[in-house]
């Protein structure tokens, strides 16, 4: 996913399958599943790469995200915010 391309891509209903925190090199990416277009069948894979962070706040309940992953487990997200990026998780 360029980063032009970002505000266009849906990630609702998208799978989080990992997410890599490099705290020498102040990074993180979050690789998921995730289908490209409101038409298709089958997620494919995809990765979100966050250069210069800052921070970070995460909670996660590891059991529930397991449970949900078959429907998605991405609610909601916004690219950017003034450099924040949001990301909702269902519950």
């Amino acid at each position: 996913m360029a980063t032009s391309n970002l505000d266009s891509i849906e990630l609702h209903d998208a799978i989080i399958e990992s997410i890599n925190m490099d705290f020498s090199s102040a990074a993180v990416t979050v690789h998921i599943a995730y289908y490209p277009n409101a038409e298709s069948q089958r997620r494919i894979q995809g990765k979100l790469s966050f250069e210069n962070v800052e921070s970070i706040f995460q909670a996660a309940d590891f059991t529930r995200l397991q449970q949900n992953s078959a429907a998605g487990n991405i609610n909601y997200w916004r690219p950017s915010n003034a450099g924040q990026v949001t990301v909702h998780l269902s519950r």
